[in-house]
Order: structure tokens, then sequence, then C-alpha cells
């Protein structure tokens, strides 16, 4: 189903004039200078109450999209797993980039912050349009094991992190960004606003301080705030079947469908969106850094090629990736501090970059594992986030 729907137009970067204003960087050293805020997974005070969760525009309800795995060494796209593609899919070659998923999520009892449940629709040719075979599966996120906070640096640009401990040291960390609503006029000419998010999902080893999985990324959009358990789409009985292609196209709109959201075309010249990175380099301010502290007023920083990625720093320990919908992910052990200080513990950093009122923008959040992460009973993440507007 998804082969047929291989005509893209970029969705996100045409809000602006040219490529130039789209591409955003991310710095390779993170500034920052405030008292770190931990948070235990174990530790059941630090999680706010379920409601506060679920209040947020991007947590809750029900979502469609796309999904789509990157390596998490390179940050090249995976195509879909064959033993998903039907048969005659596979001997002309056509092997989907991404698959469709439709997500609901909801409060379900007691220490239970999310219930997730996510369909993934398979690719399909022919009849089978007609009545889809999906994949079920439910995830619950438990006050025991898991670590999360929400954050709102600016109206309308929510950030939520979510950090589930797996296994003694291994833990999947998932970052939502909020991004523009999309609004589409039905057929009576009314409009109808849609939340837009994107998240981000990888398993970290907290014990040799790694990437242990690929780096999923969706983007969707919020079609009911009420949640459906799914039932919406498959019926009350697991994978009870009767979903058609029309349904699946029409929850996740002609934005998503028919934009180049994962980056699979090129830019100008052939070049990559990354490439014009360069017109990013220079001053920009730093505010709204949480925790907060006293020495949180806004600051002026100087970004350079190596910050972005576009050139390489032999000396630096941060390994850069570009990723589709302006997500620059670092993961590494050298992180500068505003006092000039450098931190070597191991951490994480995703950035979401965007156009606000004509002035790029980037949002940042940035998880640093301490020596105490290392320990099995400790589990503690330090997480920070700030936002950066270039000048």
């Amino acid at each position: 189903m998804i082969a047929y729907r291989s005509a893209f137009t970029s969705v996100l970067l045409r809000q602006a004039s040219s490529f130039t204003s789209t591409l955003f960087p991310s710095p390779r050293k993170t500034s920052f200078n405030f008292n770190s805020a931990t948070l235990s997974m174990t530790s059941s005070s630090c999680v706010p109450p379920v409601s506060t969760l679920l209040s947020s525009p991007i947590i809750g309800g029900d979502y469609a999209g796309f999904s789509a795995n990157f390596c998490a060494k390179s940050g090249e796209l995976i195509p879909v797993p064959e033993h998903l593609v039907p048969e005659s899919m596979l001997e002309w070659g056509d092997i989907p980039s991404h698959l469709e998923v439709l997500t609901s999520e909801n409060e379900s009892g007691e220490n239970v912050l999310v219930t997730r449940t996510t369909i993934t629709v398979l690719p399909e040719v022919g009849c089978g349009i007609d009545n889809l075979e999906t994949i079920k599966k439910e995830n619950t996120l438990v006050s025991d094991n898991t670590q999360w906070q929400l954050y709102v640096p600016d109206e309308k640009k929510q950030i939520a992190s979510i950090d589930q401990l797996k296994s003694a040291h291994q833990v999947e960390l998932e970052t939502i960004f909020q991004t523009a609503a999309e609004e589409v006029t039905d057929e009576n000419g009314k409009t109808i606003t849609y939340p837009r998010r994107i998240r981000i999902s990888f398993a970290v080893d907290k014990s040799t301080r790694s990437l242990t999985s690929d780096i999923s990324i969706q983007v969707e959009r919020q079609l009911s705030e009420k949640s459906s358990s799914g039932i919406k789409w498959t019926g009350e009985q697991h994978n009870s079947g009767g979903l058609d292609a029309r349904t699946v196209v029409n929850d996740i709109g002609n934005d998503i469908v028919y934009g180049d959201v994962f980056s699979v075309k090129k830019g100008k010249q052939n070049k990559d969106r990354w490439d014009y990175l360069t017109a990013m380099t220079g001053k920009w301010v730093q505010r709204n850094v949480i925790p907060v502290s006293a020495e949180n007023e806004q600051r002026q920083v100087q970004r350079e090629s190596s910050d972005f990625g576009i050139t390489t720093d032999k000396n630096s320990n941060i390994t850069v990736l570009h990723l589709p919908q302006n997500i620059l992910l670092r993961y590494g052990n050298q992180f500068t501090l505003l006092d000039g200080s450098e931190v070597h513990d191991w951490g994480v950093e995703l950035s979401h970059f965007d156009v606000i009122n004509g002035q790029v923008q980037r949002n940042v959040l940035l998880r640093l594992f301490n020596d105490q992460a290392l320990k099995i009973d400790e589990g503690k993440i330090i997480s920070f986030i700030w936002v950066e507007d270039k000048i």
C-alpha cells in the first residue's frame, strides 16, 4: 500500500523562502551553567501526576503518521525489512522506506503513566489494500521503571522526554517535539487543525555508553484528544482486520502522505539538504535554560562549522548525525560548559530546528549519564533543555 505513493514534496521545509533558511545547525559543544536536576527511575516521588503528562498536546489521544528507521552510526535511512514486504514488490525492487503507524495513548490504571497501542500497517498491493494486514502492540509506561519530563520552553513548542529502563543497563530514550499544527480545509470550507509531533526513540547501554539500536523517527498528527485504544482502526479483537488503504491515507493526511518527511529526495543541484548548514555559522542567543538558576540569563554563543558536523574536529569525542525533519543527534562524552569547563560524562543531545516568524530557532534536549548512572541501583539521567535563536 505504500509503494504507489512515492511522489514526494517537502512539507516542513516549504515554509521558508529558500533552502538556506530551512537547514538548521546544532552545536557540537553545548553551553550551559547551572545546577543539575537529577531524576531517579526508581523513585516514585520524582514522577509527576499522570494527569499532567496526559494533559500535554503532544501526548495522549489518537495519532496517525509515518515511521522510519535510521542507522545509529551513519544516520542513513534503513529500508523496511524484506520479510514485511510482499513478494511482488521485492521482485520489482520496490522496497518502502517507511511504514504507516496508528497510535493510541491513554491512562489505564494505578502507577501507569501511559498505555500506548501501536498499529503498524504492513505494505500491500492489489486487492490487499482493501483489507490491510497489521501488527498490533501495546507498551505500558509505569512509574517504577520510567523517568519522564515535560518542558514548555516556548508557546506551542512543548518537548517531552520519556526514558524507560528495559534491563539493568538498557534504557530506551524517547524524545517528542511538538511542531507546527497542520490546518486543513474540509469539503464544507471549515478549517480543521491537527496538532503535529515528531517522536525519536532508540536504546542506549549505560555500561558501555553506546547506542544499541537503530534510530526510530515517527512523524504524526493527532486525530483526537481522546484515545480509542486502537479500536478505531482494528476493532476490539487483536489484528481483527477490515482496515482499508483509504482510511489510513485520510487519517495520516496529505501533508505527511505526499511530503518528503524522511528526506528521500535531494535538494538543489542534487545536494543533501544539510549541505547548506554553512549559512548557519555565527552568533546564536541561548535562553530558557532548564533547570532554572540565577545564571540562566540570555547568553550569546558562537557556532562554527564543526559544531554542526559539517567539518570534523579531530579532538572531538562527539558523533554528529544529520537526520530528517530538521533533527540533529549528537552523542559522546565531551560537552563544554559556559564557564569553559568540560564535562566528560557520556551524553545524548537531540535538537529540532524550525523557522519562527522568519527567525531560525532550535530547541535542544540533552541527557547526561553521570557516574551514578552506571550503577544498577541508581539509574540516574541528568536532563537539560534550552532554546537558541540565530542572530
